[in-house]
């Protein structure tokens, strides 16, 4: 189904529509062009809507998080710790425990 033209009038702006089934083609499209064991990831810090992560998720993507918040949001929509790459250089302490608890 085509992203609905009203919903600009209706909710406001700025207002983001995201076609699902359009983001699963894309990650299957990219998945087909990289060689394998390649592994992708999402990173949190683009966009943590969870719809759009846990479709990501289903298809086959990891997490890449650089905050602590970027790991609850990943956390929260079905990611494990061992689906979930910390790419801060910082990261320590609560955040590394976020993920081994």
């Amino acid at each position: 189904m085509p992203a609905d033209p009203t919903a600009l009038v209706r909710h406001g702006n700025p207002l983001h529509l995201y076609e699902l089934e359009s983001i699963e083609q894309a990650h299957a499209g990219v998945r087909a062009a990289i060689p394998a064991p390649s592994v992708l990831h999402y990173s949190f810090k683009v966009n943590s809507h969870p719809e759009l992560v846990r479709t990501l998720r289903r298809a086959g993507c990891r997490a890449e998080a650089s905050s602590t918040g970027d790991l609850d949001a990943a956390l929260g929509v079905g990611f494990s710790g061992t689906d979930t790459e910390i790419t801060h250089p910082l990261a320590q302490g609560k955040t590394l425990r976020g993920i081994r608890d």
